[in-house]
């Protein structure tokens, strides 16, 4: 068993730890509201990265929100008053790490 020292935010700037919060809340909320979470992650556990993904891109290109700190409208990410854009292909990659599918993380 591996133990983590330290979070990888306390080497991150203010920049990146803005970025990574953004993936992380968009990618999240794709997957938790687009329709097809359940789907997705059914695709996953059966090991079928490619369909899983399929359906994860065609949410990505139809979804939108604004709620508080967060706001996504395709491809542009906010956070605050920071924005930056993002594929597809790096928001199911940050799903993949964060719901640890390891067996289907995509190769970049």
């Amino acid at each position: 068993m591996q133990i983590e020292l330290f979070d990888d935010t306390e080497i991150m700037s203010n920049e990146e730890i803005q970025k990574k919060e953004g993936r992380e809340y968009t990618a999240c909320s794709i997957f938790r509201s687009s329709g097809h979470g359940r789907e997705i992650q059914r695709l996953l556990v059966q090991n079928e990265t490619e369909k899983a993904f399929q359906l994860f891109d065609k949410a990505f290109r139809t979804y939108g929100f604004g709620c508080g700190k967060y706001s996504f409208i395709t491809p542009t990410i906010r956070v605050n008053n920071f924005e930056f854009n993002v594929t597809s292909k790096e928001l199911f990659q940050t799903l993949l790490d964060l719901k640890s599918y390891e067996s289907t993380k995509r190769k970049k």
